[in-house]
């Protein structure tokens, strides 16, 4: 039996050694080497598992069938870390390659394809794929046909295209009447319109973020944020930026309240005990060692006030418009960047496409695998582990 792998990333390289198991394997790259998102995944360390792994660390139209293939977990890390030889090291959850190098993780994968006698072409893309009696046939973009038995489809999403992920994939399956969820960027940084964006660029504080949509609250995550030019950024906007994206493709009207000092829920009390001891201190000196100075201004502006302006000073309006500014700082999101800037896609191939085994319900010889599906995770090394996942078990059940 012959089987060909489209994609040499995280999912394919890991179905591709899978099937070799139990067949002949073609591994169809379109870069000059395999898994180059692996490269700059975790900003080069390679977060590539965590230690709890379940379906509310992710994002999909089909939790309940998810459940199921998270299952196989312990067995897939096993593979990594025994088989492969990955040794692990974790810090707070997440889970890294030892060396904290995520080059060792992309060298153990393309030691072990060449081990297991992978035949891989390299720069090349599929341009179509057609279903003949018996057999399909791809046909690559060197105007070359290539057929076999079973193909394993493993394009990535839209997302860091400069890695290869162009977005191929979906086409090559909507033309075998594949039905696709809607796609949109994921783990990206948000744009604002608010002007306070100018005054507090380049800042980074702990915060909570809550989504808002028509005035109710949807969801929220803490932790530290990053300030840009353009909106905010940082591991927690990625986690709710999904939903945000998803969002705004049905162009709602989306707020997010920024929350910066969220370990204080009565704040008014803080500050006049802060004001006490302090004998009657400015506002700025009120917030000087709470904020940085560049989002102190923006807080400022937003609530209206000077800085020399006195705490003691302040009558009910002023203390309550300083702490909603601090407690309650809405923006109004615009949008996404670009999946460019986006870690990964939300929507994709819709699970309600496949069979436990990632076989199109439509043709068993076609498996559906890693980021191409509708379903994506936060930070914390959750998709690199979906990828894993996904591709593990297509490969082990080729002959299914």
């Amino acid at each position: 039996m012959k089987v060909a792998v489209i994609g040499g990333g995280a999912s394919g390289v890991i179905a591709a050694l899978k099937a070799s198991e139990h067949a002949d394997v073609i591994l169809i790259e379109g870069n000059n080497k395999i898994g180059k998102k692996i490269l700059i995944t975790g900003n080069g360390k390679c977060n590539f598992w965590n230690k709890v792994i379940d379906t509310t660390k992710y994002n999909s139209n089909n939790l309940s069938f998810l459940n199921g293939l998270l299952a196989r977990q312990d067995e897939v890390y096993n593979f990594l870390t025994k088989t492969l030889g990955i040794t692990p090291t974790e810090k707070n959850g997440y889970i890294y390659p030892r060396s904290k190098t995520a080059s060792s993780i992309s060298e153990a994968l393309s030691r072990a394809l060449n081990n297991r006698n992978v035949d891989i072409l390299y720069n090349l893309k599929v341009k179509h794929i057609k279903i003949s009696d018996n057999a399909i046939i791809l046909s690559l973009s060197d105007n070359t046909e290539l057929k076999v038995d079973k193909v394993i489809v493993a394009t990535g999403s839209k997302a860091v295209s400069k890695t290869g992920s162009d977005g191929s994939g979906y086409d090559l399956l909507k033309a075998l009447g594949v039905k696709i969820v809607p796609v949109t960027p994921a783990l990206v940084p948000l744009k604002i319109s608010d002007d306070e964006k100018k005054l507090w660029s380049g800042v980074r504080c702990d915060a909570k973020l809550t989504i808002i949509k028509d005035d109710k609250q949807t969801k929220e995550e803490r932790g530290e944020i990053q300030l840009t030019d353009y909106g905010i950024s940082g591991i927690v906007t990625f986690n709710i930026s999904s939903l945000v994206s998803n969002l705004l493709i049905n162009h709602d009207k989306i707020n997010i309240n920024i929350d910066f000092i969220p370990e204080i829920d009565n704040l008014e009390n803080f500050f006049e005990e802060k004001n006490r001891y302090m004998n009657a201190p400015t506002i700025e000196e009120l917030l000087e060692t709470i904020f940085n100075y560049k989002l102190l201004q923006a807080i400022l502006r937003r609530a209206d006030l000077k800085k020399e302006m006195k705490w003691s000073n302040l009558n009910i309006e002023e203390k309550g418009k300083l702490i909603n500014a601090i407690k309650n700082f809405q923006v109004d999101v615009i949008g996404t960047e670009d999946y460019d800037k986006a870690q990964v896609c939300r929507g994709g191939v819709s699970l309600s496409e496949i069979d436990n085994t990632f076989s199109l319900k439509t043709n068993k010889n076609i498996k559906v695998i890693g980021e191409i599906l509708d379903v994506d995770g936060k930070c914390g090394g959750y998709n690199l582990a979906f990828a894993f996942i996904s591709g593990y078990i297509a490969g082990d059940e080729i002959n299914d």
